[in-house]
């Protein structure tokens, strides 16, 4: 995996890279956490096959894995901190209809039996049981049904090419910081691909160099 494998592009994103270490620098408030940091975030978008404590130490040249195992256990640091506002198989098309259950008695809200029939094999039905304000749409309800696949793909793209589960740590406190890490990883690399996607888009003639063979 690498950083243009994600992005779909080979121009240059080193300035964002910094940028996005910069917003999250205040988490870490001494000199060696910050270097920690960014050995840890380096060894998670690089293109080493486990993201171990061993293996990023490696890549970013310590001797020992000490430096990045504190990171994830001893070292003070609050992961809640780092909190922002901020298909691989294809199209999926479905159509979908709904029944309403008039369970609510409060006028707000309204229950809905949300169903979804797939256009390529129609005898294959999901449903989904709905409690939502008053007036939301079919469509609105449809389309929060399908942000599923997009919750999981990114869950499975993280595993697969940032080390979601190469976790070595033996304590919730361990594994609560390697996921938010990872998963700010995986937030770095989603919001460049949506920026280069929008940029290609107003810049029709900025492309990617050409790649030595």
């Amino acid at each position: 995996m690498s950083i243009a494998d994600w992005s779909g592009s080979h121009l240059n994103w080193d300035r964002d890279l910094a940028s996005w270490k910069e917003r999250i620098c205040a988490v870490f408030r001494r000199r060696e956490l910050k270097e920690s940091r960014g050995y840890f975030l380096d060894g998670l978008l690089s293109g080493i096959e486990r993201k171990t404590g061993w293996m990023m130490a490696e890549q970013a040249g310590l001797e020992r894995p000490w430096r990045i195992q504190a990171l994830l256990g001893r070292s003070r640091w609050e992961a809640d901190a780092m909190r922002a506002g901020e298909g691989s198989k294809g199209p999926r098309l479905y159509d979908w209809a709904r029944i309403n259950l008039h369970w609510s008695r409060d006028p707000r809200w309204e229950q809905w039996l949300l169903i979804r029939r797939g256009r390529r094999d129609p005898s294959k039905l999901a449903y989904y049981l709905t409690f939502c304000p008053a007036g939301t749409s079919l469509a609105e309800l449809a389309g929060v049904a399908g942000l599923r696949w997009t919750v999981e793909e990114c869950f499975q793209r993280a595993k697969d090419d940032l080390g979601l589960d190469h976790r070595e740590a033996r304590s919730w406190h361990g594994w609560h910081r390697h996921m938010t890490l990872v998963m700010a990883a995986a937030a770095f690399l989603a919001k460049l691909a949506a920026d280069l996607r929008r940029d290609a888009w107003g810049k029709p003639n900025k492309t990617s160099p050409a790649i030595a063979a």
